[in-house]
């Protein structure tokens, strides 16, 4: 394949757009100001090479003037290359958006005068909202859940496996068990912004993706920016070159890209669903950085204000991380920082913006990797001029990091099951007897079948024997249709399996993405009843284990 020869020519698409803002810096860097020079297209293309990304897609903004550019291809096989136009699934960056909508809801003094960021959830739907913990329930927050201090962990199996609607979704939250005490500790959370979603959705009588682009979106001029993959489609239409690009991920093995198929991204869900291109994203975070566009002054300093502390360890920051609403932030060489980040299959994208510096940007790229961490890092030094000496080298920091994660993954299976019989027992029943359909209320059906799967893109990357088998080798599988996710239980001992998640993000084929474990019940009539699965990790004790019954 020629991908790799084209990287750093015909595949770099780009230019400035014209100055479409009248708001002026609140501190100008010289005049020449570039931040395509010839020496970061040389490390971008460098990058995308070392960590298997095709594509990768970059807008900055500074003062009022917008740059933007496409590097590599956003289809692999037809080597159609990225362009400002081309179309990314934005993923949790959407957050900013649903806080922002919430800060509309505030700000409407006439409509909605009731509403503040205080109003409690299970007043707008009590019959929906929901949590395990009745007080929970009754005094979450529209901060609290935008915020991530609500004591619930992230669940994000009940909302992949389950491909259910946003209201049916919040409905499934009293099911699922809380981790942490109420507001004392961030844990991030998608669900609570479906959740949100939800009361916004009640509130105005409107889908969430009408509101989104009706409030937001059209009054901010992001005419190409959409809520489903069915109208990001229609964007080609119109403007041929505003086409959706693939995603893929990249098989060690096979030394070649993988395409994940568009279809398995989730629905749209208030916690992600954002289809854009850099072009109109420039205006996005041009509205973030001035505290401009629809949402009041008070709105964008309610999205800045730290409410939890995410992460106590600075790590390249100066200080902590702490999380608004929707939104990241830190200092960082003495200027505060927000950001947050979005990953959904193959769709990675970071925003960023120093609002007294009156610049920002917005990456977006089609493989699930650091790439876009390590050119982000490199475009905010080179804005700030941050001395050679004082760079941090970011790209082997985060290959250290990978390479933890696979040390700590291939460590797990000894961690769940430090002891086992030897000779392993039996399971009680023949493997097929363990197939079937299991339901839980929350995590919905999942189905197991006999073996290893045949099909589907993951299927060619499983290993048929692992070196922690145990025995005879005795191996069930499920699927989820969303991301293209399969759990492989492997027998153990007795009842005991253990379960291997395969997805597309590892670019290891011999490691799965991790590991857990799951306990079958065989009745006195001696057929399975339930599986027992820990499919949540931040939960502990005996709530840990989700009950799946067996129901065909």
């Amino acid at each position: 394949m020629r991908f790799f020869s084209c990287l750093s020519t015909a595949a770099l698409v780009g230019g400035v757009v014209g100055k479409d803002h009248a708001q002026q810096p609140l501190q100008v860097q010289p005049a020449a100001y570039d931040p395509y020079s010839k020496s970061f297209d040389k490390y971008v293309a460098a990058r995308i090479n070392e960590w298997h990304t095709p594509g990768i897609a970059i807008a900055v903004i500074h003062g009022d003037e917008t740059w933007t550019k496409g590097y590599g291809f956003a289809d692999v096989e037809a080597e159609r290359p990225v362009t400002p136009y081309t179309l990314f699934h934005g993923a949790s960056t959407t957050k900013a958006h649903t806080a922002s909508l919430v800060a509309l809801l505030v700000q409407n003094n006439e409509t909605f005068k009731d509403i503040t960021w205080e109003t409690k959830l299970h007043d707008v739907d009590p019959y929906a909202f929901q949590l395990a913990d009745p007080y929970e329930s009754a005094e979450t927050t529209f901060t609290d859940a935008l915020s991530h201090r609500t004591g619930m962990p992230r669940h994000d199996f009940s909302w992949v496996n389950t491909n259910a609607s946003i209201e049916d979704q919040v409905r499934s939250l009293r099911h699922l068990p809380l981790s942490a005490p109420f507001r004392t500790k961030w844990q991030y959370c998608n669900l609570m912004f479906t959740a949100v979603a939800h009361a916004i959705e009640k509130l105005t009588h409107q889908a969430i993706g009408k509101i989104y682009t009706s409030w937001l979106w059209q009054p901010l001029g992001m005419n190409e920016t959409y809520y489903s993959n069915r109208d990001a489609f229609d964007c080609q239409n119109r403007n041929p070159s505003c086409r959706l690009s693939k995603h893929y991920s990249w098989s060690s093995h096979e030394q070649k890209f993988t395409e994940f198929d568009i279809d398995s991204v989730p629905p749209m869900n208030g916690a992600g669903g954002i289809i854009t291109n850099i072009n109109d994203y420039a205006k996005w975070i041009r509205a973030l950085t001035n505290a401009g566009g629809p949402v009041s002054n008070d709105g964008h300093r309610a999205l800045r204000n730290p409410n939890s502390i995410a992460y106590a360890e600075k790590g390249l920051m100066d200080g902590p991380i702490w999380y608004g609403l929707g939104l990241m932030g830190g200092t960082y060489r003495g200027h505060n920082l927000y950001f947050h980040g979005g990953a959904i299959g193959g769709y990675f994208s970071k925003v960023a913006f120093i609002p007294d510096m009156d610049w920002g940007f917005v990456i977006m790229q089609n493989a699930p990797n650091a790439c876009l961490e390590v050119v982000a890092q490199r475009l905010i030094d080179d804005f700030l001029k941050t001395p050679i000496d004082d760079r941090k080298d970011v790209n082997a920091a985060y290959w250290r990091e990978w390479g933890e994660k696979v040390r700590k993954i291939k460590g797990q299976p000894d961690e769940l099951f430090p002891v086992v019989a030897d000779p392993p027992k039996l399971p009680s029943v023949r493997t097929e007897d363990y197939a079937g359909i299991y339901s839980h209320p929350s995590y919905g059906r999942i189905t197991l079948v006999a073996g290893l799967p045949s099909t589907g893109s993951m299927a060619a990357r499983l290993p048929r024997k692992r070196d922690h088998d145990h025995g005879p080798t005795i191996v069930l599988h499920a699927q989820t249709a969303l991301l293209e996710v399969v759990y492989v239980f492997r027998h153990v001992s007795g009842e005991n399996w253990l379960i291997e998640q395969w997805e597309h993000e590892m670019m290891d084929d011999d490691v799965p993405t991790g590991y857990t474990k799951a306990e079958t019940v065989v009745g006195a009539d001696g057929k399975v009843s339930a599986i027992y699965i820990i499919t949540e990790p931040s939960v502990k004790g005996e709530g840990a284990w989700t009950e799946f019954l067996k129901i065909e």
